[in-house]
């Protein structure tokens, strides 16, 4: 199986002693299923917390959007290099910064780690992408909200986790949500419009490396994007 797994940024919290056992329990499943049961990964970095605190402070400053998502790219970049320090042998040894680099390095059989690519294209949009160019038999995306929820549960006690969803109906619940560097919603325009013009089998839950398991085995986590017959 080849698989594409967007991590969440917040994984990468290096101020709490979770987010780095976590990173190492993904790692080591990383590596169990590569060793043991032959699958392929790709792992995308997101930015996190850090990344959007200095974002907002060179907003204030006045940087433009292009110069903030350098910002935030560097900081996913940062991200996939401590990635790597986890998985160690297994993973090719630097984060890739070009979709063509990425598909040169997957086809060495090793895993393949990296951030953003470029400037004005989220992590779910590198994500989908990646997988579309990979061929991907599945796209998980491990993100805080662990699901597609039916409204914002930021804003709605009330929300309630979706367990399949439609392209059609994630475009529905976002609406149209201002998109700047930093603040890329779950599944943005471009990353919606990739999975659902390959059709690419995608499971969005939460970052605890037992959900991973489960969506790699096909067993259900999170929300499931399914597509609408053709």
């Amino acid at each position: 199986m080849r698989a594409v797994v967007k991590v969440t940024g917040y994984l990468f919290d290096i101020r709490t002693q979770e987010s780095m056992g976590e990173v190492g329990a993904l790692s080591d499943l990383v590596e169990k299923y590569t060793q043991e049961r032959g699958f392929s990964f790709h792992l995308v970095t997101g930015g996190g917390p850090l990344a959007r605190e200095y974002i907002e402070a060179a907003r204030r400053l006045g940087a433009d959007e292009n110069l903030l998502d350098q910002i935030g790219i560097a900081f996913t970049r940062i991200n996939a290099r401590l990635l790597l320090s986890s998985l160690g042998e297994v993973a090719y040894p630097l984060p890739l910064r070009t979709l063509d680099e990425v598909v040169r390095a997957f086809s060495q059989g090793k895993v393949t780690v990296s951030g953003g690519l470029y400037p004005g294209i989220s992590t779910n949009a590198v994500s989908a992408l990646t997988a579309e160019a990979l061929r991907a038999d599945l796209l998980v995306t491990l993100s805080r909200s662990g699901a597609v929820f039916d409204k914002d549960p930021a804003e709605h006690e009330s929300a309630k986790p979706l367990p399949k969803v439609t392209p059609r109906e994630i475009r529905e619940i976002l609406g149209t949500q201002r998109e700047r560097a930093g603040e890329y919603p779950l599944l943005d325009v471009l990353s919606l419009n990739v999975i659902s013009r390959s059709r690419i089998p995608t499971v969005i839950t939460s970052p605890r490396v037992e959900n991973l398991e489960k969506a790699l085995n096909g067993q259900e986590t999170g929300t499931r994007v399914v597509f609408e017959d053709k």
